[in-house]
């Protein structure tokens, strides 16, 4: 299993490894939308708003306090109200039904989590259906959670199973199957680049790219900042509980890496 390296509770309990990944998974707040435009915006401070972590996924719970506002360029206010969804599915469900007024969560997930029938998913499809048209990212580009990016190992604080691993990784992320894996899955912009990564031309995805880079309307489930504040509707306070979760797609890279 793989994890992201973030700041926060984790590396009270817990060792990394190197990352395996760069610096790669942003972080981003997903709202729901009404005639197009997003019930909360870019501009929000979240100030009297609800907002719903993805339980026993990075970005914790506590990640919210590491980020900035991409459009205001400064932290959120703290006077916010923070639930946790047992998972992806269950946080998606409290966004749907008014329970938070915003989902803290990967901002590839969404991109992710889109369906096309070629495969068993472990998540519900028709949750997720509508990215663009019934939700969208108002804000992405948030790395100030992380500490590091996607690592091969989390262990026990002390257990010394960074130290035994990291010189092999190092190795192998010098080869031209480590590029070769990067452009398999599509992460050649998220991949630590060596010697064999093209010097010029790599492409940034949307989810990686902040808020105030964005361009055009929501459509394509990225909104750009807005250059007027809409009104927003708070919301109830929800609970959920938490569990781990695997990230398939970066799994697959892994193995691919490995073998």
């Amino acid at each position: 299993m793989t994890y992201t390296h973030t700041q926060g509770i984790r590396n009270d309990y817990a060792d990394f490894s190197y990352g395996i990944l760069d610096v790669n998974k942003a972080a981003g707040l997903l709202t729901l939308l009404e005639n197009g435009m997003p019930k909360l915006d870019g501009h929000s401070d979240l100030n009297g708003k609800t907002i719903v972590d993805v339980g026993g996924w990075a970005p914790t719970a506590d990640g919210l306090d590491f980020v900035t506002n991409k459009c205001l360029n400064q932290k959120y206010s703290s006077n916010y109200t923070l639930v946790v969804g047992n998972g992806n599915d269950e946080a998606m469900t409290m966004l749907r039904n008014g329970s938070a007024d915003a989902m803290f969560v990967y901002a590839d997930q969404a991109k992710n989590y889109q369906c096309d029938g070629s495969t068993v998913a472990a998540w519900d499809c028709a949750l997720w259906q509508g990215f663009g048209t019934e939700y969208a990212y108002v804000q992405t580009g948030q790395f100030g959670y992380v500490v590091n990016g996607t690592t091969l190992a989390l262990s026990k604080k002390g257990s010394g199973v960074p130290e035994a691993i990291n010189s092999c990784l190092a190795e192998v992320m010098a080869t031209e199957a480590y590029y070769d894996a990067c452009v398999k899955y599509d992460l050649v912009d998220s991949c630590y680049a060596n010697s064999f990564f093209p010097s010029s031309g790599i492409v940034i995805h949307e989810y990686n790219k902040e808020t105030d880079e964005h361009a055009g309307d929501c459509s394509s489930g990225y909104c750009p900042c807005p250059s007027t504040t809409t009104p927003t509707t708070q919301t109830s306070l929800a609970t959920g509980l938490s569990i781990k979760a695997l990230m398939g797609a970066t799994l697959s890279f892994l193995v691919a890496l490995l073998l």
